[in-house]
């Protein structure tokens, strides 16, 4: 069963061929305007919407998908979102891939913090431990008149 760090790699393979695609492909010329799903004025819209609706990192309003599928696509083709394989539970909530690859980051990230203060508080009570013994060592030394 692949872990999160797997499922990461297999994400982060899957952009990377995608990127590689896009980096052929002619852009799509924008147009500045109105973004059709999240309302604010851009300087380059593509069908309609702005950078980040495209992307992914605002939900598309159904509203919004209607408007985009009635016109004449001009988005290239590698920005169709990546199919990832995952387990059963993850593939109930579809969710768009560069987010799901950003939370698998920041999970990845909160374990690595979490796991530098397990160590940084193993530390602290190793020197205290260390202290408590030179110091045991010394009063023992001195009842001893060395």
């Amino acid at each position: 069963m692949a872990d999160r760090a797997d499922m990461a790699v297999d994400i982060e393979a899957e952009h990377i061929a995608a990127g590689i695609r896009r980096a052929t492909a002619p852009i799509p010329i924008g147009a500045p305007g109105e973004c059709d799903n999240c309302g604010e004025d851009m300087p380059r819209l593509v069908d309609g919407l702005c950078a980040r609706c495209r992307d992914g990192r605002i939900p598309m309003r159904p509203e919004a998908m209607r408007r985009a599928a009635s016109r004449e696509p001009t988005l290239r083709p590698s920005l169709v979102p990546i199919s990832v394989s995952a387990p059963p539970a993850a593939r109930e909530a579809p969710r768009r891939p560069m987010v799901a690859l950003l939370d698998g980051i920041a999970n990845l990230l909160a374990e690595h913090i979490e796991h530098a203060e397990r160590l940084a508080a193993e530390r602290d009570a190793a020197i205290e431990r260390a202290e408590t013994a030179e110091a045991t060592l010394a009063s023992i030394k001195a009842a001893l008149g060395q």
